[in-house]
């Protein structure tokens, strides 16, 4: 499997995401796979974040950039060092809770194209 085995377990910041169900489907279907893979039982938000994080680690120009000393570009509005917070929280929680309060869980307020399905999950 592409994604690399789940081994250390940290503090977490919750996240929470909105995917269609067309992509949720497919996730479910590679945790299944990967259940079967490697004979241990993994939870959906575990494996997303593997997902992620061999997918930046993989990232050859972003890793040129940190190894540089490079800070990834910051989103038009946030001030250059606002952190937002402590212990792994920062600005983008406060455009999550944002987005979230304003979407009305439909499709259209997920920020999806109209006729368009989306699922909240947390995983």
């Amino acid at each position: 499997m592409k994604v690399s085995q789940i081994a250390t377990v940290e503090k977490t910041s919750k996240r929470s995401f909105s995917f269609r169900v067309s992509t949720v489907k497919q996730l479910e279907a590679y945790q299944k796979a990967y259940e079967e893979e490697f004979g241990v039982t993994v939870e959906m938000k575990d494996l997303v974040e593997q997902m992620l994080l061999d997918f930046i680690r993989d990232d050859k120009t972003f890793q040129a950039k940190l190894k540089a000393g490079q800070r990834p570009p910051v989103k038009a509005g946030k001030p250059a060092g606002d952190t937002g917070g402590s212990q792994g929280e920062n600005a983008a929680d406060a455009d999550d809770d944002a987005r979230a309060a304003g979407a009305s869980g439909t499709a259209a307020g997920a920020g999806a194209d109209a006729g368009q399905a989306a699922t909240q999950a947390t995983y």
